[in-house]
């Protein structure tokens, strides 16, 4: 990685453990400018696909697939010697059409980033076990919970006693879950998410922005469970880091929806 690259992401991970909602969008902004000015492909590349991804987290589906679509394009233009790059920003579309509820076609995109992955003979695993676990999603999320499964047992074997990859583990663990509780399984499901809990709590004190789903999905299932006074305070803590990574989000708005739920079962 060169060094403006490098300083790009050192200023942006500086602004993410600050919590600085504001300032972090106006950094995107600034950095793409300077990238297109520069003329730098490989500093447009990678600040176009962590904005991009910014806006996926915040639910800004338009805005992330948009700029996805360009980087797409510019990577073609780039030719094969960037397929790799090529993999990472379908798996990204493909990670938008799941939020835009465009299963089918998401499952087609990962269906080719993983095809381009194989013809690399990318060794990878962080990639595809990112790759597994969104296409687990898909599966999920048209109830064919077994290829659903399948997935994402082939992302958490890739990452396992891998030290690097704790976090992505931790990650599908949270997609195990919430498998798991389409089968039906709530008390797999119950342990699955606490082990992810326990991690993110450990490893990262709360603060990757995955631990915020972890607690929503703590939160559904302690609802399903019956037990509304856990629900209420996993989706309370959910509220609370989602408003400091994101500021207001279709997610945030969910949860704040799913908590009220909680109150009103607790209320009676």
């Amino acid at each position: 990685m060169d060094k403006r690259t490098q300083s790009f992401y050192d200023a942006l991970d500086r602004l993410f453990k600050g919590n600085k909602v504001n300032d972090i969008m106006k950094f995107f902004e600034k950095s793409l400018s300077e990238a297109i000015e520069l003329d730098d492909d490989n500093y447009f590349i990678s600040v176009a696909n962590e904005k991009a991804s910014y806006h996926r987290v915040r639910g800004e589906v338009f805005e992330a697939y948009d700029l996805y679509l360009k980087l797409l394009q510019k990577l073609k233009l780039l030719g094969s010697s960037y397929d790799l790059q090529k993999a990472i920003v379908l798996i990204n579309l493909g990670d938008v059409d799941i939020v835009a509820k465009r299963y089918h076609q998401a499952i087609e995109k990962f269906d080719l980033a993983l095809d381009l992955l194989t013809a690399a003979r990318s060794s990878d695993k962080r990639l595809l076990a990112s790759l597994y676990n969104n296409r687990s999603a898909c599966y999920r999320s048209i109830k064919d919970h077994e290829k659903a499964l399948d997935d994402i047992n082939k992302a958490i074997d890739l990452m396992a006693n891998d030290d690097k990859n704790a976090s992505r583990r931790a990650t599908s663990l949270i997609n195990l879950a919430e498998i798991l509780m389409l089968k039906k399984d709530l008390d797999g499901a119950g342990k699955v998410i606490t082990e992810a809990l326990v991690f993110f709590r450990d490893h990262h004190q709360g603060n990757d922005i995955h631990y915020a789903n972890a607690l929503a999905v703590a939160g559904n299932i302690s609802f399903e469970t019956g037990q509304f006074e856990d629900a209420k305070v996993f989706y309370s803590e959910a509220v609370k880091e989602f408003q400091k990574k994101t500021g207001y989000s279709h997610m945030l708005a969910v949860l704040k929806k799913n908590l009220n739920e909680a109150l009103k079962r607790i209320e009676g």
